[in-house]
C-alpha cells in the first residue's frame, strides 16, 4: 500500500516492504525488533541479508503473493574456515578483506551441507576460457 501500516498492528516476525538505505527503494524485509523510539523498527532484508533500523513512515505492507515468495539470501559459512581461536566471529578488517577478494570476480558456491538454516559450502572463482573447447577451471578461493 502506499501508506505507512498502523504501528498497533506491526508485529515482530511479519513480512512488510522497508525503505533499504542504500538505494532508497522499497525492499521485502521481516521485521526482526520494534523499539520504543525512532527508529524504531528493526528489518533483515530478506533477499540480501542487511539489517536496518527504520522509522516507522518507511514501512509499508506487502502484497500475500509478495510476501510468500521464499528469500533470495540465505546465511552461509565457508567450509573449513574459521576465525582464530581468539575470535568469537570474524572482524571488520577481515570481513573487508575478504570482499576486496571476491569483489568483481564471478564465483560458484558448491553446498556440502545445509543445517539449522546455515549451508556449508565451498567456495570456488569460476574461469571459463572461450576458445573452441569451452574449457572452464574451479580454483579454491580459500
Amino acid at each position: 500500500t502506499k501508506s505507512a501500516p498502523n504501528m498497533e498492528l506491526l508485529k515482530t516476525g511479519q513480512f512488510c516492504a522497508g525503505l533499504f538505505s542504500a538505494d532508497k527503494c522499497w525492499t521485502r524485509a521481516k521485521v526482526i525488533d520494534i523499539k520504543d523510539s525512532e527508529p524504531k523498527i528493526e528489518l533483515l532484508f530478506v533477499d540480501y541479508g542487511d539489517v536496518e533500523r527504520v522509522l516507522s513512515k518507511d514501512i509499508r505492507w506487502l502484497s500475500e503473493k509478495t510476501a510468500a515468495a521464499p528469500a533470495q539470501c540465505i546465511k552461509c559459512s565457508l567450509h573449513g574456515i574459521q576465525p582464530l581461536e581468539t575470535e568469537l566471529q570474524w572482524g571488520s578488517a577481515s570481513a573487508e578483506a575478504f570482499a576486496k577478494i571476491v569483489k568483481d570476480v564471478p564465483l560458484i558456491a558448491v553446498t556440502r551441507t545445509h543445517y539449522d538454516q546455515l549451508c556449508d559450502l565451498d567456495l570456488f572463482i569460476y574461469c571459463c576460457d572461450t576458445d573452441y573447447t569451452g574449457t572452464f577451471q574451479m580454483i579454491l578461493v580459500m
